[in-house]
C-alpha cells in the first residue's frame, strides 16, 4: 500500500501529481492519503474530481512517498523539519472588516407609524414577520419588507400609563412558539388588577386560530407591587437554558429610598428567573437560583442590586446576558451578567460609592463599563451583533443613551469600550431588536422615525467575503484541495467529536507571525491568523464543508463554505444548514454551522482556538513510515514559543498506555471544557479542563440544570453511570444533550470510556 503524507507546505497541480506518481511507478488507485484524524481510502473516480483528494506533496520538499515493502520503488527521505524552510503566507487573507464608526441611522418600514414603540423583534418560526410593541398596550405584526404598508394588531391590552415609565413594557415569545403559540408580556396595572395602588403584571397569552393573540387566554403568572410610577424595568427574555428572565426596577422615586434593591425578601431591583414549563402551576423555580433552597431571599431572584435595567438581551452565540442599568445622579452602567449575584445598587452607583465616602466592594459584581452624565443620562441596553451585513460589528455589544443620543459598540468579551467605536447619534432610543438574520433595528420615541436601522455610510467601502472557497487565497487548487504556500497542515492528539467525519486541519500565520503562551498555557495567535478545517464524509471520500476561523483587528470570526457535488469548489454558507452525509457505511445528518454557532465553542475562556494549543500539538505523529515531532518542529520554525514544550500532551483518543481516568478526562476536556471552565458561559459551573483536579471540577455536585428524574442524581455519581447526569447527557441527542450543538450522533466509544471511568470511581475527593 502506498501513502502520501498529508502534512504539506504546498501542493501541485493535477499534472504535477500525475508526474510525481508516474515517477514512482504508481497509479491513482494505489494512493491513500492521511487526512488528519483517519486514513482516507482511495478515491472513487466516479464521484470525486482530482486525486488524491487532499494533498500531494513534492518529493523535493522532503515529503515521503514510500512503499509498504511489496514493491521495490524508491523511497524519498523527509527533511529534518517539515515546517522548514518557513514559507510566508501571502494569499490566505480574508478581507478585514472596515473600521467601526462610520454609521448613520436609516428609517425602516417608512410607510408604518408607531406611537412610543419600546420593543421590536420576530417570533420563532415566524421569520417573515416583525413585531413591534407600543407602550400604550398594543402589539403589531407586519410583513418583513421595507415597503410594507399595513400593520395588524396582534394584541391590544388595557394598561396603566399613570407614569411615564409605565405601560406595556416587554414581550417574550416562548422558544417553541411555532408549535405551542405561547408568549409572555410585562405590563403596568392599576388598583382594579392589583392588591395595591399599582403593580406590574407578568402574563402568559396564547395564539388563537386566526394567528392573533387570544385575549381570553391570559394567565397571570406574577403580580409585583409597585410603590411609585417609575423604575418598573419591564424587559423579559428566554435564556438559552429555557428559563424566563424578567427585569424589575427598584420601585422608583429617587435613590431607592426603601432600599429595595438590597432587600432580597422582595422582587424589586432584581432580575427574576422562573420556569414556565412546569404544568398547571404559574411557574417553577430553577434549582440553581441563589435562594432556591434558602430562606435568605425570594426563590425567584437570580440577580439583585439593580436600579432599573432598561433593556437586556442574551448573546445568541455565547448565551451571556447583557443589561443596561440606568444610573441615578452620575453614572450609567453596562453589565455582562455571567453569573447571579449582587450588582451593587444602592451601595454603589456604577463603580462609585453612592452618597458615601466609602463603601464595601466585596461580594459585589462590577459592571464592565460605566459612563458619566456629561456623556449621557439614561442608558438603553442593546444587543450583541451577530448579523451578516455589518461584519465589522460582529461580536460587538451595541447600546445607546436615551438622552444624549449616542450609540456605541464595545467588545463583547468584556474588554471595555473604545471611544473610536462611537457609531453615531440617534435621539430617544428605547430598545434594540433583531430580525431572523440578526440585522439590528432600533425603536425610538421620535414620532417621525419610530424604527430605524444602522447602515454603513456610503463613503465607507466594505470588501465582501469571498463567495467561493477558491477566492479566499487559502487554496492553490480547490478541486485538489491543495492549500496555498504558507498554509500549514497540523494534527491534534485528541480530536473533537464530529459524528465520525474525518477532518484535515491547517493554519496560516501572517507574515512573520507567531503564537505566544498565556498564563493558562494557551496559544494566543496574532491578528491575521487563519485556521482552516475541512470535513469529509463517506469514510473520508467526499468533502462536506471547509471552515475558516480568522482573527481580525475587531476579533475572531468564523465562516463556512459548503462543497459542491462536483467537489470542485465550495460556496459560502450564511445560515445553519443540515446536509445528508454517509459515514462508516451509514447515512446520517450533519449540520453546517452558522457564524453565531462558531462562537458557542470557540470561547474567550478557551482561548478562541481549540485545537492549536500545546497539549494538543505536543506529540509524535506517524504517517506511513514518517514520524514528525510536531511541537518541536513548530518551535524550531518559530511558529510557537519554546515554553510550549513544557506543557504535557493530552492523551490521544486511542492511546492504549494512557490510564482510564486520563482517557475519560481527555474526552471531557476536548468536548466540554471550552464552555465548562472558569469564565465559560455554560450554565452548569464546572471546570472540565484536563489539568483540574477531580475534587475541584465540581463534577461531584448535585445537578442544577435538571436530573432527568433520576433519584439522587449527581453530575458524576461514583460507581454509577446510570445516576450520573454527565454520562446521561453524553448519551442523548435531544435538548438535554451535551455538547448541545455540532452533533447528531452519540460518540459510543467516548461514552463507553467515560462510563467505565465513572464505574471505577469509589468516591469523590
Amino acid at each position: 500500500m502506498i501513502r502520501i503524507l498529508l502534512m504539506a507546505i504546498f501542493c501541485l497541480s493535477c499534472a504535477e501529481n500525475q508526474e510525481l506518481l508516474n515517477d514512482q511507478g504508481l497509479s491513482p488507485d494505489d494512493v491513500h492519503v492521511s487526512a488528519g484524524d483517519q486514513l482516507i481510502e482511495p478515491m472513487d473516480p466516479a464521484h470525486d474530481v482530482g486525486w488524491p483528494d487532499v494533498f500531494a506533496a513534492r518529493a523535493d520538499q522532503g515529503w515521503m512517498v514510500d512503499g509498504d515493502g511489496s514493491d521495490a520503488g524508491p523511497m524519498v527521505r523527509p527533511v529534518e523539519n517539515p515546517y522548514l524552510p518557513r514559507i510566508d503566507n501571502s494569499t490566505c487573507q480574508l478581507p478585514e472588516p472596515p473600521p467601526v464608526g462610520a454609521y448613520e441611522s436609516q428609517q425602516a418600514f417608512p410607510n408604518l407609524r408607531f406611537q412610543r414603540p419600546i420593543w421590536i423583534g420576530h417570533a420563532p418560526g415566524d421569520d417573515g414577520r416583525m413585531y413591534v410593541v407600543e407602550q400604550a398596550g398594543r402589539i403589531y405584526r407586519f410583513q418583513h419588507r421595507d415597503d410594507v404598508e399595513n400593520a395588524q394588531v396582534f394584541l391590544d391590552l388595557t394598561v396603566s400609563r399613570a407614569g411615564n415609565e409605565e405601560g406595556l413594557l416587554g414581550l417574550a415569545f416562548h422558544p417553541e412558539y411555532a408549535s405551542n403559540g405561547r408568549f409572555f408580556v410585562y405590563y403596568s396595572a392599576g388598583r382594579t388588577q392589583c392588591e395595591s395602588r399599582r403593580c406590574s403584571i407578568i402574563s402568559e397569552f396564547r395564539r388563537g386560530d386566526d394567528g392573533l393573540a387570544a385575549m381570553d387566554s391570559e394567565r397571570i403568572l406574577m403580580r409585583v407591587p409597585q410603590p411609585y410610577g417609575n423604575h418598573n424595568g419591564g424587559d423579559l427574555h428566554f435564556g438559552p437554558d429555557g428559563y424566563l428572565y424578567i427585569s424589575i426596577g427598584d420601585g422608583g422615586s429617587a435613590g431607592d429610598p426603601m432600599n429595595h434593591a438590597q432587600n432580597t425578601s422582595n422582587l424589586l431591583g432584581t432580575i427574576v428567573r422562573i420556569d414556565v414549563d412546569v404544568g398547571d402551576t404559574p411557574y417553577g423555580i430553577p434549582a440553581d437560583n441563589p435562594f432556591a433552597a434558602s430562606e435568605d431571599g425570594r426563590p425567584e431572584i437570580w440577580a439583585w442590586g439593580l436600579r432599573n435595567v432598561w433593556r437586556m438581551s442574551f448573546d445568541t452565540s455565547t448565551g451571556i446576558l447583557w443589561s443596561g442599568d440606568v444610573g441615578q445622579d452620575a453614572h450609567e452602567e453596562v453589565n455582562r451578567m455571567t453569573s447571579s449575584g449582587n450588582y451593587g445598587w444602592r451601595i454603589r452607583e456604577g463603580l462609585a460609592c453612592y452618597r458615601a465616602q466609602t463603601c464595601r466592594s466585596e461580594d459585589l459584581i462590577s459592571p464592565v463599563h460605566t459612563y458619566d452624565h456629561p456623556i449621557g443620562e439614561s442608558i438603553t441596553g442593546g444587543v450583541v451583533y451577530r448579523g451578516t451585513r455589518l461584519r465589522e460589528l460582529w461580536g460587538q455589544y451595541l447600546f445607546a443613551d436615551y438622552q444624549s443620543g449616542r450609540i456605541w459598540a464595545m467588545d463583547s468579551d468584556g474588554g471595555g469600550l473604545r471611544e473610536s467605536r462611537l457609531i453615531g447619534r440617534q435621539p430617544r432610543v428605547t430598545s434594540f431588536g433583531v430580525d431572523a438574520d440578526g440585522a439590528v433595528y432600533l425603536t425610538t420615541f421620535q414620532s417621525d422615525v419610530p424604527v430605524v436601522r444602522l447602515v454603513r455610510q456610503a463613503s465607507v467601502m466594505a470588501r465582501p467575503l469571498p463567495q467561493y472557497l477558491s477566492q479566499t487565497g487559502c487554496f492553490s487548487d480547490t478541486a485538489l484541495h491543495a492549500v496555498a504556500p504558507g498554509v500549514l497542515n497540523y494534527q491534534v492528539n485528541h480530536p473533537f467529536w464530529s459524528d465520525g467525519l474525518a477532518k484535515a486541519r491547517f493554519i496560516a500565520f501572517p507574515e512573520g507571525g507567531h503564537a505566544v503562551l498565556n498564563d493558562k498555557n494557551q496559544h494566543v495567535l496574532p491578528v491575521g491568523t487563519h485556521v482552516l478545517k475541512t470535513f469529509f464524509d463517506t469514510d473520508g471520500r467526499r468533502r462536506v464543508e471547509t471552515r475558516i476561523w480568522a482573527r481580525f483587528e475587531s476579533g475572531w470570526q468564523g465562516f463556512t463554505w459548503r462543497w459542491n457535488a462536483a467537489q470542485t469548489d465550495a460556496e459560502l454558507v450564511h445560515d445553519s444548514q443540515n446536509v445528508d452525509v454517509r459515514v462508516q457505511g451509514q447515512n446520517q445528518r450533519w449540520t453546517l454551522p452558522s457564524r453565531s454557532q462558531c462562537d458557542q465553542c470557540h470561547t474567550e475562556a478557551a482561548g478562541y482556538v481549540l485545537g492549536w494549543h500545546p497539549h494538543q500539538l505536543n506529540g509524535v505523529f506517524i504517517r506511513g513510515d514518517i514520524q514528525v515531532d510536531q511541537l518541536n518542529a513548530l518551535v524550531e520554525a518559530g511558529y510557537v514559543p519554546p515554553a510550549s514544550l513544557t506543557i504535557d500532551p493530552l492523551p490521544a483518543r486511542d492511546e492504549a498506555d494512557a490510564s482510564l481516568a486520563d482517557r475519560a478526562r481527555a474526552v471531557l476536556a476536548v468536548n466540554c471544557a471550552s464552555c465548562h471552565q472558569p469564565g465559560g458561559f455554560a450554565n452548569a459551573q464546572l471546570d472540565l479542563r484536563f489539568q483540574t483536579a477531580l475534587g475541584e471540577t465540581g463534577m461531584c455536585a448535585r445537578p442544577a440544570q435538571g436530573d432527568f428524574q433520576v433519584p439522587d442524581a449527581k453530575i458524576v455519581m461514583p460507581g454509577r453511570p446510570e445516576s450520573s447526569v454527565l454520562y446521561l447527557r453524553m448519551n442523548r441527542r435531544d435538548e438535554g444533550a451535551m455538547p448541545p450543538i455540532g452533533s447528531h450522533r452519540v460518540d459510543d466509544e467516548a461514552t463507553q470510556v467515560v462510563g467505565d471511568w465513572i464505574r471505577s470511581l469509589n468516591a469523590c475527593p
